[in-house]
């Protein structure tokens, strides 16, 4: 990739890691208040240089670490599911994008009505991404695969942002009754804020990032990437 942090990797892998950082860093703002200077500069002109980029790297191996233990719950990737014809969706659609895949990019395969072997389901789905690769040709399958490389990596980070929005979240109720103890209500009501922000948080890691959350975009994605094999390819497929 040309660009080290394209839309992808900002997509999919930066921007899982801000929910995990945002109520810690407000919290905190809100409670020890944000210095604007030379040095605050400084630092923020490093990270844009290289911590985000570290961050997309740490963020995409948790996901990959998580992928496999999912995909195994799931009864098998999702596009070799459709492939397979055992996802139970649209079985007249997604045959007929079987045949699309098995018989447009290897036209030289014998017709038949049998699903495809394991081997040839490897085979037909690489062959099938590397067709998509590019966003400005195949946007949908560009969009559909960020979705589910930020849902996947935002299930890979679950544990570390309930933690971070536990942890704000306990800072700001405990300096909010501080502040209520010495009669510096002011100041509690101002706390208020983050406390319920981080709650949210809290929850909503909790209900919402789940391995169903991610299986759905995963599935989005599977069939925005059969629907691909309707169109002539870019380039030919060698």
């Amino acid at each position: 990739m040309s660009d080290p942090l394209d839309r992808y990797q900002l997509r999919a892998r930066v921007q899982p890691a801000t929910p995990v950082a945002l109520p810690l860093a407000i919290t905190l703002a809100v409670v020890f208040g944000v210095q604007r200077d030379l040095t605050s500069g400084l630092i923020a002109f490093a990270a844009a240089a290289g911590v985000l980029y570290f961050v997309a790297h740490l963020v995409r191996d948790r996901g990959r670490q998580l992928e496999p233990s999912l995909w195994a719950s799931w009864g098998g990737a999702p596009t070799s599911q459709l492939l397979r014809g055992s996802s139970g969706r649209g079985s007249e659609e997604i045959d007929r994008r079987r045949w699309l895949v098995m018989h447009r990019l290897m036209p030289e395969a014998t017709v038949r009505e049998d699903p495809p072997s394991e081997p040839e389901i490897e085979i037909y789905v690489g062959m099938l991404r590397e067709r998509t690769r590019g966003s400005d040709t195949f946007p949908r399958v560009a969009a559909e695969n960020a979705g589910y490389g930020f849902r996947r990596n935002m299930l890979g980070l679950r544990r570390l942002g309930m933690l971070t929005s536990a942890s704000a979240l306990a800072v700001a109720v405990a300096v909010l009754f501080w502040h209520v103890a010495n009669g510096d209500g002011h100041q509690a009501a101002v706390l208020a804020a983050p406390a319920i922000f981080d709650a949210i948080c809290l929850v909503a890691w909790w209900i919402v990032v789940t391995s169903g959350w991610v299986k759905e975009q995963g599935f989005d994605y599977a069939e925005a990437l059969l629907g691909a094999a309707e169109n002539p390819a870019p380039t030919p497929i060698s």
